[in-house]
Order: C-alpha cells, then structure tokens, then sequence
C-alpha cells in the first residue's frame, strides 16, 4: 500500500532521528527520537493491511508469520551487515584491537548482527556496535507475534489485544520513566520496554488500519492538511520544545492522527508527492537510519562546534554515503544470487 504522502514522511522522519543523535552528540537534547514511533505505527498499519487483505482475498493460510518475517528480515539484513561491519571496523581500528580482540567482539555481537538483540540478548547501553538496529529487532519480532496472533483471529485481536495492550502499556511505561520509555533496558524477553514499545506503537498502527478500512475513509475527504499538521507538530516541532516528558503520548497520539489521516486522504499528485524523486528517496532511508550513527563520534571530533555549515554537511554526507553503500550492498547482493543454488534465491 504504496503512499506518497508517507513515503514523504518517512523521509523526513529519518532526518529527523538522524539530526535528534548528532545533537545528542553536542549536548542539544529534543524529543526528536519520537519519530521512531512514527515507524512503529506505520510498521502496524501495512502489516494489519497486507493481512486483512489477504485473508478477503483468501490467500492468508498460505501466508505464515515465518514467512511475513523473513519477506523483512532479508530486505533489512543485507544492509544491517554492511553497516554493523564498517562500525565494527572503524571501533577495531580506534581501539588498536588485536587478533583476540577482533575475534571476541564479533562473537558478543552475533545477536545484533542478526538482529535478535532486543530478544533479551541485549547487554546495555553500550553493548550495540550500531545502535539504530535496536528499532529493527523490534520490529520483526513483534511483527511475528502480531501477524502470528492476527492469523488466527484478527477479529479477537483487534478487539480485545490491541486497546488491552494500549492502554497497560503507554502507563507503565510512563510511570516507569516519565516518558515513552528507553530502549537498551533488556533484562528479558517480557520485561523489556522497547519490545513493549514496539507492541504498543505496532498496536495503534493496526487499529489506525482497521480504523481506515471499517469508515471507507480512503478517497472519500481530504485528509491531507490534517495528517501533515498532526506529524509537523505531533514529530517535530511540539518535541523540539520538550526533552522526554510525559508529552511524548500527546505527540505519539498526533502521530496516530497523521498517519490514519495520511493513509485515508486522496492519492497527492502535486510535485512535493509527485513523480519518482520521493519514491528513490524513501527507497533509502532505511542506508541512511543504519548508517547516520556509524560516523557520529568521527564527525563530532571533526567538527568540535555545532552551527549551520556541521548540519548541511551532515545532511550531504550521510545521504551521498547512504546512496553509495545502497547500490553497493544491492550489487553485493545480485552477486551472491547468482552463485547461490537454483531456487535457494527465493527462499
């Protein structure tokens, strides 16, 4: 369910988390990590739409949460290496590593590389050599369990585990940090507020979906004015103002607005949603979500003060990077196709 409208939003969203870490990086706070529930959400919404529309057209028993993860996990996995290899790399060669070195830490981080860590196989603050694939890991195993539960009773779901969910685990978490939650705290599989996170965000997503389907809203008024208001200040400029408060639901039911909204309004066709710039855009966003962080710490040590000029190169840098590392783990890829096994490929 390609929409031009959140294709923009997904763009800007990712610039947004990208520009929320380099000022972290120079002592500038802002809720600006807020943008991952905007992917949560989204996450929630097309994995509720894929499913609802298989199951009316009759196909879902052939469609497994299995095979829903791993369509995602080896669209992600490719560049989730290739970036965690180049941060890997660059922390071997600062820290002097030696051959023991090199060995050990590539096997403490086996969980993140394929992307299991926030499983309960995370170790802390420090333990992500790219911490950006926290969100990622989430992702897919909450996506499993949704799917898997959604297959075998989207009406019971919807329901009953959505709202239930939603409303147990916003308040925890709110009276457990003041704010949306952290997500390196991994102590477990089920205590683990970021898998917690991904539920309840994911969640909203699915009744954002269910909510766009059962009032036939697609086509029928323009919602794009509304979506666009609800994500510039539910995401951007209502978090820049407040640094992990309990503002961060307010912004997170903004978000919930802004992509319902986006995904019901009319097909946009003017230039800011027209043509193929945003679609190649959006196609990298995700080079630029694994990449924006692997050169922070080398950036900021270049470039010691924060003004305008550090932010346009950052803007220039990670997505000329993004672009090049994009079609180069695409080559990567075709590559290692060709010399796989007939029928391995499509796997």
């Amino acid at each position: 369910m390609k929409n031009r409208q959140m294709q923009f939003w997904r763009i800007v969203f990712t610039y947004v988390i990208t520009y929320y870490h380099l000022n972290n990086a120079y002592g500038k706070t802002t809720s600006w990590y807020i943008g991952v529930e905007f992917f949560f959400i989204v996450s929630g919404f097309l994995l509720a739409n894929k499913l609802l529309t298989l199951k009316e057209n009759g196909k879902l028993e052939e469609f497994t949460a299995w095979r829903y993860t791993w369509t995602k996990y080896r669209k992600f996995f490719p560049h989730c290496l290739f970036s965690f290899l180049v941060a890997f790399a660059i922390k071997g060669v600062y820290r002097g590593f030696g051959f023991r070195d090199w060995g050990r830490e590539f096997l403490f981080h086996i969980p993140e590389i394929f992307l299991v860590q926030m499983s309960g196989l995370n170790y802390g603050p420090d333990y992500p050599m790219n911490s950006p694939t926290w969100y990622l890991s989430v992702m897919l195993i909450v996506g499993y369990f949704i799917w898997l539960f959604m297959r075998n009773g989207a009406e019971r779901y919807i329901e009953v585990v959505c709202p239930l969910s939603i409303f147990l685990i916003y308040p925890y978490l709110y009276r457990t940090y003041g704010f949306i939650g952290e997500h390196w705290e991994v102590n477990n599989f089920i205590l683990n507020s970021a898998i917690l996170r991904g539920i309840a965000d994911m969640n909203l997503g699915v009744l954002a979906c269910v909510f766009v389907r059962k009032f036939k809203l697609v086509g029928k008024i323009r919602m794009e004015l509304i979506s666009d208001t609800c994500l510039l200040f539910g995401g951007i400029l209502m978090p820049y103002l407040y640094y992990k408060s309990y503002y961060d639901y307010l912004f997170t039911i903004l978000i919930f607005i802004g992509v319902a909204a986006g995904f019901s309004g009319k097909e946009i066709k003017v230039k800011r949603f027209g043509g193929s710039l945003i679609d190649k855009w959006a196609m990298i966003t995700p080079a630029i979500y694994l990449n924006h962080k692997v050169f922070r710490s080398l950036f900021v040590m270049q470039w010691p003060e924060c003004n305008i000029w550090v932010y346009i190169v950052w803007f220039v840098f990670i997505t000329v990077y993004s672009i090049f590392t994009y079609w180069l783990v695409g080559k990567i890829v075709e590559i290692v196709k060709k010399h796989l096994p007939v029928g391995i490929e499509k796997v």
